[in-house]
This record gives C-alpha cells, sequence and structure tokens, in this order.
C-alpha cells in the first residue's frame, strides 16, 4: 500500500516537462573544451537526466543508483531512443564508488548530493574527475539567510546540510574546485514543476485512501510539503553550480 501511493503521489515529479533540462543545457553551457565527454551522472534515477546529458553531448554517460528498478528504467528509455550504447546505468552507492581515479570529464548530480552533503560529496568525488574536469549540481538552496523557525526545522530533518548558494560555493573552494558558475532557479519554478502538479494529485486522491491510515499519513505528509512551499517559498528554491577541479593538487 504505502510503495503505490507513494508512486502514485510522487512517480515522475522528480523529472517535471522539458523545461527542467532547459536549465541543464544552460548550466551544462558553462562547461568548456569538451569534445564527447565521459559523464558520471550520480543518482540517476529513472535517467531523465542522464538521457539529457548524453543527447547534449554525444559523449558516455553512466548513471548510478542504488534503486534497481529505476535502472532498469533508465536501461529501457536509453535503447528505446537509441543511445543504448552511449548510456549505461550501474547500480551502487554514491558513497562508495569503485570507478578509477580520473575516470571522468565530468561528474553530474541533480537532486541528489544531499544524500551525502554538498561538502563531503565534493571531497568524494574530487579523486574521479580528471585533471581540469568538470563537476555540475543542482540543489535545494536558501535563497538567503534568516528563514524563519518552522521552515528552518523542516529542512533539517529533510536535508540538513541545506545551504545558501555562496556556502556552497565556499565548500567547493575548499574541497579544492573553483567555481565557474551559479545560477538560481526562477522562483516559480518549482511551483509550476512540483508542488502545483503535487497538490493536484493530492487532490485527485484523496477519497480513494481516506479511510486506510498509512495513505492518510502519507497524504498529508505531502499536503504539508505543499503547504510549506506555498508559504516560505520566498525563502528557498534550487540552484545549479558548476565547478572546476583544481589541476594544481593532481
Amino acid at each position: 500500500m504505502p510503495a503505490k501511493i507513494f508512486h502514485e503521489l510522487y512517480g515522475g515529479l522528480d523529472e517535471g516537462s522539458g523545461a527542467r533540462y532547459e536549465y541543464t543545457r544552460r548550466a551544462f553551457g558553462m562547461l568548456r573544451g569538451l569534445d564527447k565527454p565521459r559523464l558520471l551522472d550520480v543518482g540517476c534515477g529513472r535517467g531523465g537526466v542522464a538521457l539529457a546529458l548524453a543527447r547534449l553531448t554525444g559523449g558516455e554517460v553512466i548513471g548510478v543508483d542504488v534503486d534497481t528498478e529505476s535502472l532498469e528504467t533508465l536501461r529501457t528509455r536509453a535503447q528505446q531512443e537509441g543511445l543504448g550504447r552511449r548510456v549505461q546505468a550501474v547500480p551502487g552507492s554514491m558513497r562508495a564508488l569503485t570507478f578509477e581515479p580520473d575516470s571522468f570529464d565530468v561528474i553530474w548530480s541533480e537532486g541528489s548530493i544531499h544524500v551525502m552533503g554538498v561538502a563531503a560529496a565534493l571531497t568524494a568525488w574530487r579523486k574521479f574527475v580528471r585533471p581540469g574536469g568538470y563537476v555540475g549540481f543542482h540543489e535545494m538552496t536558501w535563497r538567503k539567510n534568516g528563514a524563519p523557525p518552522e521552515i528552518v526545522a523542516y529542512w533539517r530533518e529533510v536535508f540538513g546540510g541545506i545551504g545558501t548558494a555562496a556556502e556552497y560555493a565556499e565548500a567547493a573552494r575548499k574541497s579544492d574546485y573553483d567555481v565557474l558558475g551559479q545560477f538560481l532557479l526562477p522562483e516559480d519554478f518549482w511551483q509550476k514543476e512540483y508542488y502545483g502538479p503535487l497538490a493536484q494529485r493530492i487532490k485527485n486522491i484523496k477519497s480513494k485512501y481516506a479511510d486506510r491510515t498509512p495513505a492518510k499519513k502519507l497524504l498529508l505528509n505531502a499536503q504539508k510539503e505543499v503547504e510549506l512551499y506555498q508559504k516560505y517559498n520566498q525563502w528557498y528554491g534550487s540552484s545549479f553550480m558548476i565547478l572546476q577541479k583544481r589541476q594544481n593538487n593532481g
């Protein structure tokens, strides 16, 4: 039951519409000197970003995730799009990557770096990036300091390491990267692409599960998520950050 309703509520929302990949393209456009690069998409999920990167670059993309069902979806989609030779789906944890040092021109992560925390992930993944290579990530971000206690408490539980773009940049510099660029997504982006559709799904299925306790709890949590965003969206959103590995430290 919980898995079924979770899919009904959240299935596919992490990918959103094609508008999301316009920002992926914008971020990737900050990278220079790449010709059919080798990329690692960490926490690739069902593979929307991995496929977008493959189409965008003409290079090889390896998607890594712990969810084997999502990886199978990625394999199927890659074959359907004629990208099976350039897109691989590999099971594994971002905390314990087993690739050779300097294996990738680019490591990319959209909506997953919070699992390790920005500083820890950048430090751990650095050895897998060739000298002068890149790391790009997209993650939830405080738009400004001084957020109200209610939303701070919520994010402390969901993503304890959420920070401002400036704080992410400082963590990157301490991990021996240069910051090439960063940008916040528009304030209304997540309302259009995620919270608005989620609110509609809650409305559509609420009566279906009204008398089922596990489902009611999940629905209430989802409703709270929507309400908090609508109340406090001026305080948080998401941002892209593009980094280059410094060559002087190997």
